[in-house]
């Protein structure tokens, strides 16, 4: 396997663990609020807050950071091709 690829398969997997930490949250919201558990106003939010926070730590990331990952990568793509060959 090449080394490139693995940041895309972490960032698979982690997405994927993101959404269903989501769903759990939202599943178990839906539970509390039928089941008349004193929680529920916890769990809901939760569930509406957890989104809007990740939202807005990617916003301020890319902020400090200049570039998207893939705006860097195409440039390095465009840098190889555009190299001389040796």
């Amino acid at each position: 396997m090449d080394n490139r690829k693995k940041p895309g398969i972490i960032k698979r997997i982690l997405a994927l663990l993101g959404v269903f930490a989501l769903l759990l949250l939202v599943i178990l919201t839906l539970v509390f609020a039928v089941t008349g558990n004193p929680n529920f106003f916890g769990m809901l939010l939760i569930t509406l807050m957890a989104p809007i926070l990740l939202w807005v730590y990617a916003f301020i990331y890319k902020l400090v950071r200049g570039k998207s990952a893939e705006e860097m990568a195409e440039e390095e793509i465009e840098r190889k091709k555009n190299a001389p060959d040796k």
